[in-house]
This record gives C-alpha cells, structure tokens and sequence, in this order.
C-alpha cells in the first residue's frame, strides 16, 4: 500500500463520520491542512501528525467531541490486514490498529475468555503491552476500532451492553454510542454482552465459565487436525493477549489434564516449552526486522523475565544475539 493509499484508509473513517452527519469532508480535512500535495508526503511520522490534525478537525466541524471515537467505529476493518502490514515499520502507528487486530484475533479464531454470571456474559480481548502509547485521537479511535471488529463480526445487530477499555480515561463525552456503554480506565479490557446472546452464539460457547478456544471460520474440527497445531493456535492467541502459557493455562482451554496434554504432545514429538519457545522467538524476529522497538521492550513483551534470558535463547536458535540479528536483517 502505498503512502497516498494508506492516507486515504485512515482518513476513510473520518469521511464516513462526515457522510453521516452531513458534514464536508473538503472543510475537515483543509482544517486538518491536509491537501493532496501533503497526502502524497513520505514516511509515516508526516502520516501520523496528518491523521491527528484530521481528527482534531473533524471534532471541531462536527461540534462531536466523539468524533475520533467515531471514526474508529467506521474504519473499514476488512482491510485490516493492509493496515497491519504498512503499520509493522512504525511500532507508534501500529498502536493505532493494534486493539482492532486484537479484538479480530481474539474474535475470529484466536482465544476467548468468557465467563457468565447470571443475566450478562464477560469476553475479555488483549492489547499487546508494547503498543499502548498513543495520543488522545488514536487511543479513541482505537475504542471504536474495538466496537467496530466486534460488531462487524457479529452482525450489526448484535449489540454489547458495555465496552470496557483499560486505557487511561479520555473525553467523559464518549460514553455511549448507538446503546453501546463504552468505559475507559478499568483495570482490564472487556466485552459485556447479555447471558442469552452467548448461549445463542456457538463461536461464544463455553463450559462452566471457562476459557473457551473456538476455530477459525473455516477451520476443521479439532479432531480433523493435528493436537499439536491446535496447541500452538492457543499458545499464539495466549501470547498476544498477554495471558499465561503454563501447562495448567493450556490444558485448561482444552478441557484436559496437563498429564493428558504433555503426552498427546509427546506422541506427536514435540512439548508445550518447545511450542511457546518456538512461537516467542518467530514473533521476536518479526519485531526485530518490522520494527524500531528496543530490545529490551521485545523482550518484556513475550514474557520473559530478563534480558540475559531472551538473548541466550534467542542465539541458541538464530546463532546471533538480538541487536546482531537486527543489524543483519536490515543490512543491504
């Protein structure tokens, strides 16, 4: 995608908030400073600063202090993709999708955390720690980003009663939209949906209250495919959504004994360690090679406890350290 094409994606949400309240689209994004000579200018930090300036500007036309929140909720996710792969050379740009590829993730095929209580269900999705960094617009636009995977998924008639964010608390004026509660500042990031919509909904299924680890759309069952494939889809959704791969963690999403698990894995000839290992060293060379993070924030994101320790297992697979590695990959 190039600069010009991913300008007019993120600007898509903002124009699509201005075609629903009737507002010209030319007056936002002059007010922005955005003209077509700047639309084509390189590199991403001139991207960023437009894309700021647009939403700052699109809440001043509006007279809507929601107006990044909205334009969050009206990204057109079926791009995603595009989005993340442009995003991976910029870790700051990539926080803007990072909660939407989140919410995809954990919705369309990766882990689910839902627990039921009476008359309301709980689903919990991720943020990937090293991408919270964003100013104001982003951080909105993310939230709505959220409600816009979630619905999208599900239909727009499915409707959460509450939306909970763990960022830090934005504009009181983002509250609500079209029914849908949104709160920022909790402890956790979180869907709250009524008990009956999850009994309805077979990708929601749960047994008493666990987490539940659904397929893909167009995945076989798990008896169709290898046990150890499907551990590593659960390990890679855990991962992302920060939560623990210990063999309790992972035995529990598929309803067995950790005994159970280490001797199916065995049969197969691998083990849970090799997979979790495997998984966070291909995911530290994809941040090392995409991106300008620091190696010790690589590091602290796939869990482990010291640098020392990411550097020694990192080499005994790659033959290098971590800062060799990235001077490597991006050598001409």
């Amino acid at each position: 995608m190039s600069d010009s094409e991913f300008s007019a994606f993120l600007l898509a949400g903002v124009l699509n908030v201005c075609d629903s309240d009737g507002v010209s689209a030319e007056d936002v994004l002059a007010a922005g400073g955005v003209t077509p000579h700047s639309l084509q200018a390189p590199g991403a930090t001139v991207l960023r600063s437009k894309a700021v300036a647009v939403f700052d500007a699109l809440s001043a036309v509006s007279h809507r202090p929601d107006a990044a929140f909205r334009a969050g909720l009206y990204l057109p996710i079926e791009r995603s993709s595009e989005l993340v792969q442009l995003f991976r050379s910029s870790p700051d740009l990539l926080a803007l999708v990072a909660p939407l590829n989140a919410a995809l993730g954990s919705v369309c095929g990766g882990l689910i955390g839902v627990s039921v209580r009476k008359d309301y269900a709980r689903l919990g999705f991720g943020f990937p720690s090293w991408n919270i960094k964003l100013e104001e617009p982003f951080q909105e636009a993310a939230a709505g980003a959220v409600v816009c995977a979630l619905r999208t998924r599900f239909g727009p008639n499915w409707r959460p009663v509450r939306v909970l964010m763990g960022h830090r608390r934005l504009k009181p004026e983002i509250a609500t939209f079209e029914g849908i509660q949104v709160v920022f500042g909790t402890p956790d990031n979180a869907v709250i949906l009524r008990a009956e919509e999850v009994k309805s909904e077979p990708r929601l299924s749960t047994s008493s209250g666990q987490v539940s680890e659904q397929p893909e759309p167009g995945q076989p069952p798990a008896g169709d495919v290898e046990f150890a494939n499907e551990v590593r889809r659960v390990v890679h959704g855990r991962l992302l959504l920060m939560l623990g791969t210990e063999l309790e963690d992972v035995s529990k999403v598929f309803g067995i004994s950790g005994r159970t698990l280490k001797r199916r894995l065995s049969e197969e000839e691998t083990s849970l360690s090799s997979i979790v290992e495997g998984i966070r060293l291909a995911e530290a060379e994809r941040l090392l090679i995409e991106t300008s993070l620091p190696v010790t924030e690589i590091s602290s994101a796939l869990g482990y406890a010291h640098l020392p320790s990411f550097t020694r297992a990192f080499k005994r697979v790659t033959g290098c350290s971590p800062s060799d590695f990235r001077g490597i990959s991006r050598s001409p």
